[in-house]
């Protein structure tokens, strides 16, 4: 038992090939010529879109007790399994037993097709609705193996189980609600036991019962009749029509219209619309104007020819004037929600600057539509990758980033090893304002603190120090509870530099931080911590000397207040000459 593709559907239409009895999935279609029904239907150009689904079931002298209600459950669940079902027309070839089994299929399944509207053909070959002579003649066989499906299939009036299908499939297919077309060929003549019997196996008033015009297939017996020989053979032909019938409107088998080639058409848009034809021209020269795209996006140019024109005009620039062919179609994503693959196209690598790449998140920060912003964003965290600019895109788009793009957010802020860079550190404090749940944040922001990247030690470009401190003055303008632990570690951090002799200048750089940002958090520290650590921690010769510092930072921070007082410049100037030997304990100043 097995159910196999021989091509799996480009549409909607699926053709499944069910056997008859004592037989199979190969056996029942080869014609002694070697050609084989399912491949026929393959071969046909015009059928190209269907899907071709071989089913074989138990089906031999042996099977015993194996019945038709379980190949039918079987049918149902290797459709169900091998996608058949997703098909929204299926067209059954069953001759034999098989249409048998096929209308038990679709009387028991009838509720799960008409919810999924899906409408059914039927191509009845040789199929009997009250059962057939052959299984009639082999019923004292089946007695003596026990086979089931003989028995069930006997023409009989006694037959209750073949005969209740007969009126619940005619229910069925009256109701009208399960859409159900067909069409029935039967046999010409006899099989070669003659001397058991001399009519056909399926008889015309059993074979063609539920479908107008059925056809006898000449010379044709109950075998050969599934059996074409080439797809000139009558049988062959009618499936054929048939399934042409059952597919006429679609979709997928519309005629084909050969596709342009992509000069040709850029020739036809540029012919038929002027503007497009400056901005080709223009792409010719130093590269589109801002002003020509921006009367593209407003023209009433059809999006769909604006669209192709960017992408036919994107692979035939480079440099800067592919940055700008980006650039403009960002605004037609923004308010069209057309051009995603252009932009796509000129990120591949390769194909823009770093730099280029880089600026292109400027134009991304100005989008506005919701789905505008979660495209892009994943743009930024793939192929961007610019702490500045993202900085400057979470900061105008949080709000729908910590919804809609909330894992994206996250495992880019959280790269393993990602320090606190001056950019880094806005955008932490973007989330943790915006997040209802910003722990992840918060603790990796206090591993910093605690690991000193804080401290100065990244070089003179390093301006996160100074950022952490703009960022508190925020904070202490608009209190959030979000912040108080970072605030508690930092500052705790600050009173164990301070304290030690080793790393006293960190604690000092600290300050100096806190005054270029005009912290005001800042007094305190010189007013508590600073006296209560040196009084605590150091001789008294170097608490004068602190003493001094202490003073110093004060006018500083006076200075840093009021730039052009020249009174306090030149107490700065004075109290720095005095505290330069503060550098033989602390190495600060040097």
């Amino acid at each position: 038992m097995k159910g196999h593709w021989l091509r799996k559907p480009k549409g909607s239409v699926a053709v499944v090939f069910v056997h008859g009895i004592l037989s199979s999935g190969e056996t029942c279609w080869r014609c002694e010529s070697g050609a084989y029904w399912p491949d026929l239907l393959k071969a046909e150009a015009e059928l190209d879109p269907i899907g071709i689904y071989v089913y074989t079931y138990q089906t031999d002298i042996f099977s015993g007790s194996y019945r038709l209600n379980d190949i039918v459950d079987d049918l149902k669940e290797r459709a169900k399994l091998d996608g058949v079902l997703e098909s929204k027309h299926i067209i059954f070839v069953c001759p034999s037993m098989g249409g048998i089994v096929v209308r038990k299929f679709l009387v028991q399944r009838g509720i799960d097709l008409i919810n999924r509207k899906t409408e059914v053909g039927l191509f009845l070959v040789a199929s009997p609705s009250l059962g057939s002579s052959y299984a009639s003649l082999l019923l004292e066989l089946a007695k003596v193996f026990g086979n089931s499906q003989a028995q069930a299939l006997r023409f009989a009036d006694d037959n209750t189980w073949l005969n209740d299908l007969d009126t619940e499939f005619q229910n069925l297919k009256e109701a009208g609600q399960l859409k159900i077309k067909g069409k029935e060929l039967v046999e010409d003549k006899f099989i070669v036991l003659r001397k058991f019997f001399r009519r056909p196996v399926v008889e015309r008033i059993s074979g063609a019962k539920y479908f107008g015009e059925p056809y006898k297939v000449p010379k044709s017996d109950h075998f050969s009749i599934a059996k074409p020989s080439d797809k000139e053979a009558i049988q062959h032909r009618l499936l054929c029509q048939f399934i042409k019938e059952m597919t006429k409107g679609l979709s997928e088998f519309a005629p084909r219209i050969p596709e342009k080639t992509e000069d040709e058409r850029l020739m036809a848009l540029t012919s038929s619309y002027r503007l497009l034809a400056a901005a080709f021209a223009e792409a010719g020269g130093i590269g589109i104007s801002e002003a020509t795209a921006s009367a593209i996006l407003v023209s009433k140019i059809p999006k769909s020819d604006v669209h192709d024109f960017w992408r036919l005009i994107a692979k035939r620039v480079d440099g800067w004037k592919l940055f700008g062919v980006a650039a403009y179609v960002l605004t037609f994503v923004d308010n069209d929600g057309k051009g995603q693959d252009v932009i796509e196209y000129c990120l591949e690598e390769g194909r823009l600057s770093p730099q280029q790449r880089e600026s292109l998140g400027t134009y991304m920060t100005a989008v506005n539509s919701r789905e505008a912003v979660v495209w892009c964003h994943h743009q930024m965290t793939t192929h961007i990758k610019s702490d500045i600019y993202y900085n400057s895109f979470l900061h105008k788009h949080i709000t729908i980033v910590a919804t809609d793009c909330y894992d994206e957010m996250v495992a880019y802020l959280l790269y393993p090893n990602r320090g606190p860079t001056n950019y880094n550190v806005d955008s932490f404090y973007d989330a943790i304002r915006n997040l209802a749940n910003p722990k992840p944040f918060v603790t990796r922001w206090i591993d910093w603190i605690r690991s000193g990247q804080f401290d100065g030690n990244r070089g003179d470009a390093d301006e996160s120090p100074i950022v952490l401190y703009k960022i508190f003055n925020e904070i202490t303008a608009e209190p959030d509870p979000k912040f108080n632990l970072i605030i508690e570690e930092t500052l705790t951090r600050v009173y164990h530099l301070l304290k030690s002799h080793e790393e006293v200048h960190k604690g000092l750089y600290h300050l100096v931080a806190m005054l270029d940002a005009k912290y005001t958090g800042a007094d305190y520290v010189l007013s508590n911590i600073f006296p209560r650590v040196y009084m605590d921690r150091f001789s008294a010769d170097e608490v004068a000397l602190f003493s001094l510092l202490k003073s110093s930072f004060q006018l500083l921070a006076k200075l840093s207040k009021d730039p052009e007082n020249k009174t306090l410049q030149t107490g700065v100037r004075d109290k720095w000459l005095e505290v330069s030997e503060i550098d033989k304990i602390t190495g600060f100043w040097g």
